[in-house]
């Protein structure tokens, strides 16, 4: 069975180019690098609490702004667009019970 490690949530340009090396090398090689549902499921958690923090960290960053700001609605607009992808994702992925619901 394979070994999970949890990633951090950010990564760097060089940890992502050293974890894209790790992976191919280990595939390349004939590693086994296990099921894919731990790491759809780890990805999924991730993803939704991006979401959802950027949903709450919104009407802070709006109420400094005038409502027709069009900063303000722009930012507005780019939220139900992350939205939208994120569900569109994990519909993709099958990594639902975690959906997101419906704005």
């Amino acid at each position: 069975m394979a070994d999970i490690f949890v990633l951090p949530l950010k990564f760097s340009p060089d940890g992502v180019r050293r974890l894209y090396l790790a992976l191919e090398t280990a595939s390349r090689s004939g590693i086994d690098l296990g099921p894919r549902q731990a790491q759809i499921s780890c990805l999924s958690d991730a993803l939704l609490r991006s979401v959802r923090e950027l949903e709450d960290v919104l009407p802070c960053a709006a109420a400094h702004l005038s409502g027709d700001d069009p900063t303000a609605l722009r930012l507005l607009d780019a939220v139900a667009r992350v939205r939208r992808a994120a569900q569109i994702v994990l519909r993709f992925a099958d990594a639902s019970p975690r959906a997101l619901p419906e704005a």
